[in-house]
């Protein structure tokens, strides 16, 4: 279980000093914005995610050279839509990762 496993995580400090895993401050508080945002957590964690999105990445680099490379011009609509499901993916990632993990927003990934 996601809310157990982050309850019961630990990491040592560089001081040795054992400390609370750091998604424990995203532990659930028994309330429902703190499950889904568990929920949520476990889904981007977990690996047929990261497969699936790995796989949709691979698309979104390779995608159109195949296409030019290999389709003739009936096949455009095909990968257009396959280009915008794609977008969509990746911009639900940023919104959910937004959501459900603590410093997501504005840190690492915003940086110009």
């Amino acid at each position: 279980d996601t809310e157990e496993r982050f309850a019961r995580e630990r990491f040592t400090t560089e001081t040795g000093e054992e400390s609370s895993n750091v998604f424990a401050e995203e532990a659930p508080d028994n309330h429902s914005h703190g499950r889904c945002k568990n929920f949520l957590l476990g889904i981007l964690d977990s690996k047929p995610y990261g497969i699936f999105a790995t796989i949709i990445t691979i698309y979104a680099l390779f995608g159109d050279d195949v296409r030019w490379a290999f389709y003739s011009k009936e096949a455009d609509d095909v990968f257009n839509g396959l280009t915008v499901a794609a977008i969509g993916f990746f911009t639900l990632e940023i919104i959910v990762s937004s959501y459900a993990k603590k410093g997501y927003f504005m840190g690492f990934f915003f940086l110009p």
